[in-house]
C-alpha cells in the first residue's frame, strides 16, 4: 500500500473524532474551541458517545445546527476509547481523521497545523500544553513535559503520538484495521502508532498543533490513570519485544524503588510530593499486576 500522498494536497473534508463518556461538564468547551479553528477547509466533528449517562448527548446536540457540522454516533455497545474512536472513524466522511479528547481544549491553529503536517506524513502527533487547564500542583504529579516538545517513545524503539492530539490519513487507519480495542486501559495510542509505522507509515511531530491538556484533578483519579498506563506498558512489552522493545533497565527499576522508599517520611509535608509519589507507586503497581496478567516480567 502507498502510504504517502502528494505534497500539498488538501482533502475535501477533515473529520475530528472525539470519544466521549460522561463528558457533559467539559465537552462544550472543546466544541467551542473546535468551532473557532483557523483552518479554512471544510471539516466535521463526530462525537462518539461511549455510553454516557450524563448530559453529554444534550450538550452535543445543542451544536448540531451550527458550523462546523457536529454529530453524535452511538458506540455504547462496547466500552473503551479505542472502540469509540473506531466507531466514530467508520462513521466519518473525511479523508483525514484528527483525534482529540472531550475534556481538553484545542488551540485555534490546532487543526490547520495537523492538516499541514499530514501533507508530508501519514500520521502526526501535536504538542500538549499543560498550564491553561490545570493547577500547578496537579501538573507536577505527571510532569509538564509530557508531549510538550517532542513525540515520546522508549529509548531504542519507535516514537508515538498521544491519542489526545493525533491525526492520521483514513486510508492508514483502515490499512492497519483501526485501533486495537483489546487495549482497553492504556497503551492504545502507542500500539496504534507502532503498527502504522511497522506497516510503512511515516510519523511526524507538529509542534504548532497545540492541545491544552486537562490532567486528572484528584489523586485517586490520577493514580487510577497511571496504574492503567502501567498495565498497558506491560502488554506493549509482551506484544513488541520480538521486534526489539526492551525491558526497563535494572538501574531504572532500582532508582524507582529507592525513591519510593526514601520519600515515605516526607509525604505529609507537601501535596506536590505526595501526588508525585503516589503516581510513581501506582505506575509500579500497574507493572506488577500487568506482569502477572500477561505472564511476562516487566517491572
Amino acid at each position: 500500500m502507498e502510504m504517502g500522498g502528494k505534497e500539498g494536497r488538501r482533502p475535501d473534508l477533515v473529520s475530528v473524532v472525539i470519544p466521549a463518556h460522561n463528558a457533559g461538564r467539559t465537552i462544550g468547551a472543546q466544541l467551542a474551541a473546535l468551532a473557532s479553528q483557523t483552518y479554512t477547509g471544510p471539516f466535521e466533528i463526530v462525537v462518539s458517545d461511549n455510553g454516557s449517562t450524563d448530559d453529554t448527548r444534550r450538550v452535543v446536540e445543542a451544536w448540531t445546527n451550527g458550523r462546523p457540522t457536529v454529530r453524535a454516533v452511538d458506540s455504547s455497545d462496547r466500552r473503551g476509547a479505542s472502540h469509540a474512536r473506531n466507531v466514530g472513524t467508520e462513521a466519518s466522511d473525511g479523508a483525514l481523521i484528527a483525534y482529540c479528547d472531550a475534556d481538553d481544549v484545542a488551540h485555534p491553529n490546532w487543526l490547520a497545523s495537523l492538516v499541514e503536517a499530514l501533507s508530508h506524513a501519514d500520521l502526526v502527533g501535536g504538542a500538549l500544553e499543560h498550564a491553561l487547564l490545570n493547577d500547578g500542583v496537579v501538573v507536577a504529579w505527571r510532569g509538564a513535559d509530557l508531549g510538550a516538545e517532542a513525540l515520546p517513545g522508549p529509548v531504542g524503539f519507535l516514537p508515538f503520538a498521544l491519542s489526545a492530539n493525533l491525526a492520521v490519513k483514513k486510508a492508514v487507519w483502515r490499512f492497519i484495521a483501526g485501533w486495537n480495542e483489546d487495549y482497553e486501559h492504556g497503551g492504545d495510542d502507542v500500539d496504534f502508532c507502532w503498527r502504522a509505522q511497522i506497516a510503512g507509515a511515516k510519523l511526524a511531530f507538529a509542534p504548532e498543533a497545540i492541545m491544552h491538556y486537562r490532567h486528572r484533578d484528584s489523586l485517586p483519579a490520577a493514580a487510577r490513570q497511571v496504574y492503567n498506563y502501567g498495565r498497558g506498558e506491560v502488554r506493549l512489552y509482551r506484544d513488541y519485544r520480538h521486534l526489539g522493545l526492551a525491558r526497563r533497565e535494572l538501574r531504572d527499576i532500582a532508582g524507582s524503588c529507592f525513591y519510593l522508599l526514601s520519600r515515605l517520611p516526607f509525604l505529609p509535608m507537601s501535596p506536590r510530593r505526595r501526588g508525585y509519589w503516589l503516581v510513581m507507586a501506582a505506575t509500579a503497581w500497574g507493572h506488577i499486576v500487568g506482569s502477572v496478567r500477561y505472564r511476562v516480567l516487566y517491572l
